[in-house]
């Protein structure tokens, strides 16, 4: 925490930052971006958020041309598909969860109907396969067969229960949803508790789906799951089986996520051959997501000082290690709980006033969509083809707002 206050304050002093270039949004500036947002980016027909679309065409739901059902019901994806139909599940859970806090926030009055919006789009996904317990990837639009690719992905669970867990604690939810979302989370942890794993659509191992992988970027995953799984069913059968798979291996899924050069270096010894410099922010950012849930709702004093901890590691891998381009503000501001916190003496106003300017900056300069991937910072490609590099920056804004780091109007 230390470290990070030093640097931001530094770098500020420094001119890097160029704070007197930029003043952050109003509020009400950054409601009209949402509401655009929604208007152009949710399709209008699946409720969905597709990847590289061009949302300066008005008739860009006319124009862009779509896989065919076909082309996708037996494959597994490529992520290069444009417009992206690879990250639905991703994007929908992400866009879900900021209009939450939202609304928290504001009590903006288009917040309730969005939310059920996306939320629609997301129970789609939860229904598209015979597979119970299979969130889908993607569907197109016109499809009555929802064709689906054969695998589904960590990331995508991810963000689908983090959306999930959001609605589910927010006043806008109804009952009958959360009765619904109980139930899909509930087929969701009996799927993975019996497979042990993501497996496809048509029951074979699945690509990128590792979720059962105690290593940095996947532990905290599959512990958001039977966490979330237990908090929305308070079935006592998920909260023993999220205490399993946390005591696995020596507490090895906890370690993993407390030791900065496994958080750096997911995959060793490949990874070591990057270089010195080298830290994986574009996991980071995600695994940040999948902590939201275990600080807030765990309950023993250990785990939660533990979960709040993988928070501050990640948070300083990422300063440290990040590029130098703004997507790396998002994996250090974004719902993370331990970086972005009230102000409690003097000391911390330096601080406060370092993550305004920061987050300033990422808005101004971060776009509000792309459509060409860019090259050379994974961050920046990822959320790319998930269709949300305005959406991740305005999450530093909202949570920043909601944490009391931030004081707009």
């Amino acid at each position: 925490m230390t470290h990070i206050r030093l640097t931001l304050a530094v770098a500020i002093s420094i001119g890097w930052l160029h704070a007197a270039d930029v003043t952050l949004p109003s509020m009400s500036e950054m409601l009209a971006l949402k509401d655009r947002f929604f208007a152009t980016a949710v399709h209008p027909e699946t409720h969905l958020i597709y990847g590289r679309v061009n949302l300066d065409d008005p008739d860009h739901w006319k124009n862009v041309v779509f896989a065919s059902p076909d082309s996708i019901r037996e494959t597994t994806n490529t992520d290069r598909e444009v417009p992206n139909i690879s990250n639905c599940a991703f994007a929908g859970g992400l866009f879900l969860g900021q209009l939450i806090d939202i609304y928290a926030v504001t009590h903006d009055k288009a917040v309730p109907a969005q939310a059920r919006t996306v939320f629609e789009g997301l129970r789609s996904l939860s229904h598209a396969s015979q597979r119970k317990g299979f969130i889908a990837r993607c569907l197109v639009p016109g499809d009555p067969s929802k064709a689906h690719f054969l695998n589904s992905s960590v990331d995508q669970y991810t963000f689908f229960v983090y959306g999930l867990y959001k609605y589910f604690h927010s006043p806008i939810s109804s009952e009958s949803e959360r009765a619904e979302m109980r139930e899909i989370m509930r087929d969701i942890c009996a799927m993975i508790e019996h497979d042990g794993t993501i497996l496809g659509t048509n029951g074979a191992p699945g690509w990128v789906s590792d979720i059962e992988a105690i290593r940095s970027d996947r532990s905290s995953r599959m512990l958001e799951v039977f966490l979330v799984g237990y908090d929305f069913t308070r079935d006592p059968h998920w909260r023993e089986v999220y205490l399993e798979r946390v005591r696995e291996a020596s507490y090895a899924r906890i370690r993993s996520q407390l030791d900065p050069m496994m958080v750096r270096f997911n995959y060793v010894p490949r990874d070591l051959k990057r270089g010195s410099e080298y830290g994986d922010v574009n996991s980071l950012w995600q695994t940040q997501y999948s902590l939201v849930p275990l600080v807030e709702l765990e309950t023993e004093l250990p785990l939660k000082a533990a979960f709040i901890e993988a928070m501050r590691v990640g948070a300083n891998v990422a300063e440290r290690y990040g590029k130098a381009g703004v997507e790396v503000q998002i994996a250090m501001l974004a719902q993370n709980r331990e970086v972005i916190e009230p102000v409690e003496n003097s000391g911390d106003h330096s601080y406060q006033d370092a993550l305004r300017s920061r987050c300033a900056i990422l808005l101004k300069t971060i776009p509000f969509f792309r459509t060409d991937l860019p090259k050379g910072d994974a961050l920046a490609a990822s959320v790319t083809h998930v269709g949300v590099p305005w959406v991740a920056a305005a999450d530093v804004y909202w949570t920043g707002i909601l944490r009391k780091v931030i004081e707009q109007k």
